[in-house]
This record gives C-alpha cells, structure tokens and sequence, in this order.
C-alpha cells in the first residue's frame, strides 16, 4: 500500500525516457535555455499536432472505409455523410491554423518559461525535475476549470450579434462536424476559443512540458471525439459526442467543454428535455430496438 502512494509522489520514469529522447530532437546540444524551449516546443506543440493528424487519419478511414452498416450503428446524425471537398476544406484550414496561428503562440509560450532554465540572479542552468503522478493530476484538474471557463465565455460570445456572423459562423459550417473539422474556424476563434484556453492552464500552473504534453494530447483526443459525430463510448475511453454535437445541430445550447456551466447557467434545457422524453437519437440503441422488431 505504501508503495503505491509513495509511486503517486514520485517521477514516472517512462516521462524521463520521452524527456530525454525529446531533447535528443533538439538541435542545440549544451544545456541552454535553447535546448530548453526547443524540446517543450517539442513536447507541448509538435507532438500534439502530429496526433491530430495520425488520429484525423484513423477517422478519415472510418469516415470512408467502413460499411453503412456500422456506421448506422455508431453516427450520431445518421443521414448525413461528410464529402471529400468537405474532409479537403477541414485539411487545409487546420493546416493554416496549426503553422500560421498554433505553433507560433506555442513556441511563444515555451519562450515564457525562459525562467525555469536560469535563476534571476546568475546564468546557472535549473533544469526543472520531470513531475510526478500528483503533481500531473493536480495540474490536470486545474487545466480543466480554466479550459472550461475560458471556452464557455468565450464561445458564448462568438454566438452574439455581429461575433457570431463575422467570425463563428465559419466553424458552424459543419452541422454536423468530423474530427479535424474540431479545429475548422475563423483565426480569431482559433486563438481565442482553441488555443489559448488550452495553453492558458500550463502557464498559469508554470507545468513542465510533459505534463503540457499530456494535456494537449487529451485535449484533442476529446474536441476530435466529439467533432467526429460517432459515439463509440460503448469502448468506455472514447467520450460521447451528444452534446457538442447536439450544440452544432441547434446552435443555441451547449457552449463549454464539459458541460459544467452549462448546467449551472442553464444552457442545456431543451438538450436535457429531449434526453429525458428519450427523443435522442443513440446509434445503439436503435439497431437494437429495430432488431427486436423483426
């Protein structure tokens, strides 16, 4: 018993393993806040990205290469199909999003952190220690409420007035989204309502990078999730995409991320009168209520 929680005050060492093959990356070999923000670029920007596309990939297949069948059994809004010049459109406003917008913010948050290398009274280098179990859940936890936050306010402004027409209604294109279409939006929704909510948690929580690695990866394992119109909860990782999904349907409900807000300022009602009156369409349960039928 011991060990255990003594294991939850302590390093993994499989996170110093990928530390140290980042900064084999790295191209600038003497400990050096260059090295330093070059491997957290790494870590917290390149990584990340390179998930969004290799699981984008894994939903195009899906999109593309599984029979109706199964896509009956799984999509959310069942009639509806993405096409090629949609799946190009989501491709080429991702890629403008993550080279143009993402990646430059990012590296200018890991040019923040400068501070962890050097001390403020001499150059002697202070390499920060690889954190350990709860210290990442903590951090965790915290990125969470601040994304929500940020997301709900801010995406509730981009649905106001003049916001909404000049800016969000870009991302509503898709009414019915797929996964690489969870970063399809106008730039400043980009950075206001993606990035910085996002990035906003490790500086607040000054994170090692690791930890903002995890973070960004689960945080696109999520919004892709969601934006990818399957459910595939019944696999207990994979998230339920009802709510965002219902929010791309109708617009006017369900504005954060893990519907805190929504319950507690009410922006839900008619998403959870029509679960209560059973109204929702669930993939599952219809194949198996018209297999009964037969």
């Amino acid at each position: 018993m011991m060990s255990i929680v003594n294991s939850i005050f302590t390093p993994l060492p499989i996170l110093q393993v990928i530390w140290n093959g980042l900064e084999g990356f790295a191209w600038l070999t003497p400990i050096s806040s260059h090295v330093f923000i070059n491997t957290s670029f790494l870590a917290s920007a390149i990584i990340p990205m390179i998930w969004f596309y290799i699981y984008g990939l894994w939903f195009y297949y899906i999109d593309y290469s599984t029979s109706e069948e199964w896509k009956y059994s799984h999509k959310v809004q069942n009639s509806i199909r993405i096409t090629s010049e949609q799946y190009y459109d989501a491709f080429l406003i991702s890629v403008r999003n993550w080279l143009l917008l993402g990646l430059p913010y990012l590296y200018f948050i890991c040019k923040l952190n400068e501070s962890w290398i050097f001390t403020s009274s001499n150059q002697t280098p202070q390499l920060p220690q690889i954190p350990s179990v709860f210290v990442i859940l903590r951090d965790l936890i915290a990125y969470i409420v601040i994304e929500e936050v940020m997301f709900y306010f801010s995406h509730r402004l981009l649905h106001w007035g003049s916001f909404y027409a000049s800016i969000h209604k870009f991302h509503h294109k898709f009414t019915a989204p797929c996964a690489i279409a969870a970063i399809y939006a106008h730039p400043i929704e980009h950075m206001l309502s993606n990035v910085i909510p996002v990035a906003m948690g490790p500086l607040l929580m000054s994170s090692h990078p690791i930890t903002s690695m995890i973070w960004g990866l689960l945080a696109l394992f999520n919004t892709m999730t969601v934006h990818s119109g399957y459910d595939l909860s019944a696999y207990i990782v994979f998230p339920a995409p009802y709510f965002h999904d219902w929010h791309h349907e109708k617009f006017n409900e369900n504005f954060g991320a893990i519907q805190f807000l929504d319950y507690l300022l009410q922006t839900n009602k008619n998403y959870l009168n029509t679960i209560k009156k059973g109204e929702m369409f669930v993939p599952r349960k219809q194949q198996k209520k018209e297999k009964k039928s037969e």
